[in-house]
C-alpha cells in the first residue's frame, strides 16, 4: 500500500526519469575519451556528443536495431563497441564499407585501387622524417588531420575486401591506434552512433584539471 502511495505521488518524476533514458538510450549520449588514438580531430578528455539516431533506432537494451534510418558513410567518426572486448566502447574513423576492396601500405590507405585524396604528397615523409608529423588526408565527404609518427609505423601491407554487414575503422593517430587493423571488422549491430561534436575537454595532466576552452561546442568532421 505504500509502495503504491509513493508510486502514485511521484508518478510525473518517475516519468521523466524513465524519458531521460530513454531518450539517452536511444536518441542521443555523450561518451569521454580515454585515449589519443584519434588525435588530432579528438583529444583526451574530450566528451563528445554522440547522434543515436544516425545509423538505427534501437530500443534501449536490444542489440539489434529495429529501424535501419541510413547507411554509415565513409569518413564519418562511429562510436561503437569493440568487437574484441566486452564492455569497450571504441570512437573510430569509418574506413572501410561492406564489399570495399582496402589495401593499406605503412597507414596509406586505398579504397577500390583509389589513394585517399592528400596522400600522395605525405608517402615520402614517413621515410624521409624521423619527426613526427601532420597531413590533411580527404576520407569520403571528410576532410580531416592525420597525424604520423615515422619512428613507430607499422611498416604493415594488408590486402582484403570487407564482408557484408562489416565496417573496417583507423585512427587520426595513424601509427598510435588500436583498431582495426588489430581486431578486424565491426558488425552493424555494435555501431552505437556518430560522433557529432565536443561538449567540453577536461583532462588530468598529472592529476592535476586542465580544461581546453577552445574545444567547447566544436563540430568533428
Amino acid at each position: 500500500m505504500f509502495l503504491t502511495k509513493l508510486l502514485k505521488k511521484n508518478a510525473s518524476f518517475l516519468l521523466l526519469i524513465t524519458g531521460l533514458l530513454v531518450v539517452r538510450a536511444s536518441l542521443a549520449d555523450q561518451y569521454t575519451v580515454p585515449t589519443g588514438s584519434m588525435e588530432p580531430t579528438i583529444h583526451v578528455g574530450d566528451r563528445i556528443f554522440v547522434n543515436k539516431l544516425a545509423y538505427d533506432f534501437k530500443f534501449p537494451l536490444i542489440e539489434n536495431a529495429i529501424l535501419r534510418l541510413s547507411e554509415p558513410q565513409r569518413g564519418e567518426i562511429v562510436v561503437f563497441r569493440s568487437p574484441e572486448a566486452e564492455g569497450l566502447t571504441l570512437v573510430k574513423r569509418l574506413i572501410g564499407l561492406p564489399g570495399d576492396h582496402v589495401q593499406i601500405e605503412n597507414g596509406f590507405v586505398r579504397i577500390n585501387g583509389e589513394l585517399f585524396e592528400g596522400s600522395v604528397a605525405a608517402e615520402s615523409r614517413i621515410v624521409e622524417s624521423a619527426d613526427e608529423f601532420f597531413y590533411e588526408e580527404k576520407t569520403g565527404e571528410h576532410l580531416h588531420q592525420v597525424h604520423r609518427i615515422p619512428n613507430w609505423a607499422r611498416g604493415e601491407s594488408l590486402d582484403f575486401t570487407v564482408p557484408e554487414d562489416q565496417y573496417f575503422f583507423m585512427g587520426d593517430n595513424r601509427d598510435n591506434s588500436l583498431d582495426s587493423r588489430a581486431w578486424g571488422f565491426a558488425p552493424r549491430k555494435n555501431l552505437k552512433g556518430k560522433a557529432v561534436a565536443v561538449f567540453y575537454n577536461l583532462s588530468l595532466p598529472n592529476w592535476i584539471p586542465h580544461m581546453e576552452v577552445d574545444r567547447i561546442g566544436k563540430a568533428l568532421n
